[in-house]
């Protein structure tokens, strides 16, 4: 059986890498922290940790690991969370301070300035910058309290009364109260200026209503329960939904204050985004909905059900390959002006291209084409791409591709490979018993602590923007329960300093 810790270290490589171009980022997307929150279990002493990149902020309980709520700003570098105790702590760059107890939930505005939480009590309170915490209401659902980007608007849902009623509350930056009439409307996004989208879900349809100075109106009566995404910017004011028609899915672009307009026959699924642009995600009772760290949803990449569509300045949207190819990765630039795609073929190989200046006169390029290539990530000016094919063998290889350069073979077998924050390559010997690094040249060995003898299993893992090698022993792998390792970080040059000993398993906010 393979550690827990293993398990959660591959998920989180996996994701951590949503890859880019240029030295100059889109102007509309602002960049995560340079450092980011992890949590860790230590063995000896038994306890768990709270870290900010490099630097331990925080101790627990070991029992107290399993937290109530959690809630970030969209840069990452502030913190919310509530542990099993229903204590409320905020991490920031500063340090870790204790907010509250008997806290049930939390919230937090976007841009970190603003708390809220709910207590066991149903009260709900709300804490501006270093300001003292304000109760705002009692008897309030917990999990109901959404905050706008700027911490200027809140909206919570009251809890239900002895015959099963309850009402969305909205409170302004003015500190006047709103309550909104619909009793069976969940509420969705709220935003700055006081603006609150809500759903309704009527029969097999859902509903989705803005509120705006008192005044309820419909959008649209066609969205499909437990199916559907909403994206916005961070402040809420533009947005992308889809519906669902006679003739199928059509998306749709609204700018707050205006009429929506469709902008294709085609189901919206996600914004392809820089690496440093953060998301976050709300969870309601019928929508997924999205909130994108950028100022515009204008000029940027759509993931939808028919590959990859360009959203241009004036809010069109166009297919990038028009012939409807299969689109299976695709990895935007920082600048946001440069794109690389594959596209899987159904009698021909994959393909890999890059395409530059997408809101001008395209320019396209094919990189590379292959037996069930595979494209794994980008560095963030595209300057290094990793990615891997299948030779006759079915043998899995590696390869690193710098731009303007010939492909580098890394490693072979079915093994692992990881492209880090800094722009270089990680990856296994083909036994795993090896590290190997590269900055898109040939590959480099890297001697690990403790694996010497060749008796290890490797892994490597990118937890916020660090890059944490761990090594087991054939034994540990043997073994259903969970075994304590050192956690290595590697620098951009390719050094192992050691970050902590004695970890059951480390995980990124």
């Amino acid at each position: 059986m393979i550690p827990a810790v293993l398990v959660l270290a591959a998920a989180a490589g996996v994701l951590a890498f949503f890859l880019t171009r240029s030295s100059q980022p889109d102007p509309s997307f602002v960049p995560d922290s340079q450092t980011s929150f992890f949590f860790l279990a230590r063995d000896n002493p038994t306890q768990a940790e709270l870290w900010r990149g490099t630097e331990q902020v925080l101790t627990l309980p070991a029992e107290d690991v399993v937290f109530r709520s959690a809630a970030g700003s969209m840069d990452k570098s502030v913190l919310l969370l509530v542990d099993a105790g229903g204590t409320l702590y905020r991490a920031d760059s500063v340090g870790c301070t204790t907010l509250s107890e008997q806290v049930l939930y939390c919230a937090l505005s976007g841009d970190g300035s603003t708390s809220a939480w709910v207590t066991a009590a149903g009260q709900l309170w709300l804490q501006r910058n270093e300001e003292a915490p304000v109760l705002v209401a009692d008897g309030v659902s917990p999990y109901s309290v959404l905050l706008s980007y700027g911490g200027h608007t809140l909206a919570w849902q009251t809890a239900s009364d002895s015959d099963g009623s309850s009402h969305l509350c909205l409170m302004l930056d003015s500190g006047a109260l709103q309550e909104l009439p619909p009793e069976d409307a969940a509420a969705a996004l709220v935003t700055d200026s006081g603006t609150l989208y809500y759903t309704v879900l009527d029969g097999d349809m859902l509903s989705l209503y803005v509120w705006r100075d008192g005044t309820s109106t419909l959008l649209t009566d066609r969205l499909l329960p437990f199916g559907t995404t909403l994206a916005c910017n961070r402040d809420g004011t533009e947005l992308l939904y889809m519906t669902e028609e006679d003739d199928g899915p059509v998306t749709w672009f609204c700018q707050e204050g205006e009429e929506p307009r469709s902008i294709g026959s085609f189901a919206f699924q996600s914004l392809c985004s820089p690496a440093f642009s953060s998301s976050s995600y709300i969870d309601t009772d019928h929508l997924s909905v999205w909130l994108y760290n950028t100022d515009t949803l204008r000029q940027k990449c759509l993931r939808t059900d028919q590959n990859v569509w360009l959203l241009d300045s004036n809010g069109d949207a166009s297919p990038l390959f028009p012939d409807g190819s299969t689109i299976t990765s695709a990895y935007v630039s920082q600048d946001g002006t440069s794109l690389v795609v594959q596209t899987t073929g159904v009698s021909e190989k994959n393909t890999l291209y890059r395409f530059d200046n997408l809101w001008g006169d395209l320019e396209s390029q094919e990189l590379d084409h292959g037996h069930e290539l595979s494209l794994l990530g980008a560095s963030p000016d595209l300057s290094l791409l990793l990615y891997t094919c299948l030779d006759t063998d079915l043998v899995r290889t590696y390869y690193a591709l710098k731009a303007g350069g010939e492909p580098v073979l890394l490693t072979q077998g079915n093994e692992f490979a990881v492209l880090t924050a800094d722009n270089t390559v990680l990856c296994s010997t083909g036994d795993s018993t090896g590290l190997l690094f590269s900055d898109g040249g040939e590959p480099i060995p890297l001697e690990v602590p403790g694996t010497e003898d060749g008796d290890a299993f490797i892994t490597v893992a990118g937890v916020g923007n660090l890059t944490c090698v761990t090594a087991y022993t054939i034994a540990d792998l043997a073994t259903s329960a969970l075994s304590p390792v050192d956690v290595y970080t590697v620098s951009p040059d390719g050094a192992l300093t050691l970050l902590t000993e004695d970890i059951l398993y480390l995980y990124a906010y």
